[in-house]
């Protein structure tokens, strides 16, 4: 019966897409191992991390618009999936969790390797099955499934040496209604915020953005952000000029396109009480008082929203001072963090795929950069952990990647280096940049307290060598950018010159 349950799965899997399997062998998901290690068709790539798996799983659902599988044995594996299942719920990844357990019949008893995992994923997954015999199981296109399977003793069986071969689907992308059906709408006196978007939604949404006679805050992962010619109604100095913009009171309606966006001015908007309407392909306000429209962003109808025009211009011209003036503080102190990261992006070549981590980074590179490459990362739950996983799942082979990481998170998910060589057979080259600055620095201008920030003296050197990478220690003056292979580059922001550029940066707003 474990033979039959598990091939039913398998096939029904690749019958509704999945082609990639991130698998942590174990004793209890031996039915599906057997099977897999005589199979074709899957690519099938093995972990010891459950996370690192589930992150990488993630990345490359993301990257292929197709669900992935990352399968796990029993017992505490099991929850090792959790962050990557949160992560994909609220990014709308079909990441698949098939997760082997025991017989039903030891629930409950303290058994070894045996917990409660059914309903384990129960806030996050669309669906949920609980198998210890074969079913018609459906996959959600837009959030996780989870499949627990219960297997029995014995775990291999005389038919675990046929070859079995599977074919993969292509999917198809569900269509989202709209939850907002009423008629056209005027707005006053409007700030639109532009989120992550995909390259379709950029390109059927970037005619109208650029003609509204309203200022638009482009985030950098929407694709559509200049710093260099900035559009004609492009608000620039980062988020701290859109949080002086909302407090003066001159704004009447805020609305966002696309993803929650990532600032802190988007957490004040409930406590500012400015009207705020979300149009999102995802089904999150982002705010408490926030109103929804659910729909492909592709198919909006932009004739409902009027926004009408008004005279921002004296905003946008405060807006292009303070960028200035920021760019300034950065030639002036060219050893802080944020100098380094319009450093580093003038080094990087157009149209590389770029990947950056969460905390620090992502808010340096809104602040510095423009669209010129193609940007990813974890914008669901917002975490640190499974960065790197996550951009080697989403990388492509035959091109050059980046990944942008600060040293904690890079710490946090080194067990995703596991896949170098997976890397390296696949011909995909990736610069890690490691922004390395002795602990969790974005806590140094919120608490006081040292404890927050985790210091260290480490080097990513042995790291590098460790994994079979090519280490890079940057200085002020490289002018190195590897172009192929595996690069683990380390840069040391100045510490004293950080602090001062920070000080200096918030009595501009005062």
């Amino acid at each position: 019966m474990n033979h039959e349950l598990a091939l039913s799965i398998l096939k029904q899997l690749s019958s509704q897409g999945v082609k990639t399997l991130a698998v942590c062998a174990g004793a209890r998901n031996a039915p599906f191992i057997h099977i897999l290690e005589k199979s074709e068709g899957f690519e099938v790539l093995s972990f010891f991390d459950e996370r690192s798996a589930a992150f990488f799983a993630l990345g490359r659902a993301r990257r292929d618009e197709r669900p992935v599988a990352v399968l796990t044995t029993s017992g505490t594996a099991v929850s090792e999936l959790l962050s990557a299942g949160i992560e994909a719920f609220y990014s709308n990844v079909p990441l698949v969790l098939l997760t082997s357990d025991r017989p039903k019949r030891l629930r409950g008893s303290g058994a070894p390797q045996t917990i409660k995992q059914k309903d384990i994923f129960q806030n996050y997954a669309e669906f949920i099955y609980d198998l210890d015999v074969p079913m018609d199981i459906r996959l959600s296109l837009r959030r996780p499934t989870h499949i627990n399977v219960c297997f029995d003793e014995p775990l291999k069986t005389k038919h675990s040496q046929e070859l079995y071969k599977f074919e993969i689907e292509n999917v198809e992308k569900e269509t989202q209604r709209s939850l907002f059906e009423n008629e056209r709408e005027d707005f006053e006196k409007s700030l639109v915020v532009v989120g992550s978007l995909t390259p379709s939604e950029r390109e059927a949404l970037k005619p109208w953005l650029e003609v509204l006679s309203v200022p638009v805050f482009y985030e950098v992962n929407s694709g559509l952000k200049s710093m260099n010619q900035p559009k004609d109604n492009q608000i620039l100095g980062g988020e701290k000029m859109l949080s002086q913009m909302l407090r003066s009171g001159d704004i009447e309606n805020v609305i966002r396109i696309g993803d929650v966006p990532l600032g802190r001015y988007w957490r004040d908007l409930d406590r500012l009480e400015i009207p705020t309407l979300s149009i999102s392909s995802k089904p999150f306000k982002g705010t408490e008082k926030s109103r929804l429209i659910h729909q492909n962003l592709e198919e909006v109808d932009i004739a409902k929203f009027n926004l009408k025009p008004w005279d921002f211009h004296s905003w946008q011209k405060e807006s292009a001072v303070k960028q200035k003036k920021i760019d300034h503080l950065m030639d002036t102190y060219p050893l802080s963090e944020a100098a380094w990261f319009r450093k580093l992006l003038f080094w990087i070549p157009e149209g590389q795929a770029i990947y950056v981590g969460n905390s620090l980074p992502v808010r340096l590179i809104d602040l510095v950069g423009e669209s010129s490459w193609e940007f990813s990362g974890n914008r669901g739950a917002n975490g640190i952990d499974g960065q790197l996983s996550s951009a080697f799942g989403w990388f492509k082979p035959d091109t050059m990647n980046t990944l942008i990481a600060g040293d904690l998170t890079t710490l946090y998910d080194s067990n995703g280096l596991w896949m170098s060589e997976t890397l390296k057979r696949q011909n995909t080259s990736v610069n890690l940049l490691v922004i390395n600055n002795g602990g969790g620095k974005i806590f140094s201008r919120i608490f006081e307290e040292k404890l927050f920030q985790n210091r260290h003296q480490l080097n990513f050197s042995a790291m590098a060598d460790m994994w079979g990478w090519k280490y890079h220690a940057l200085n002020h003056e490289s002018e190195i950018w590897p172009e192929a292979g595996l690069n683990l580059l380390e840069c040391c922001p100045d510490q004293e010159q950080d602090q001062e550029f920070w000080e200096e940066y918030d009595q501009l707003w005062q």
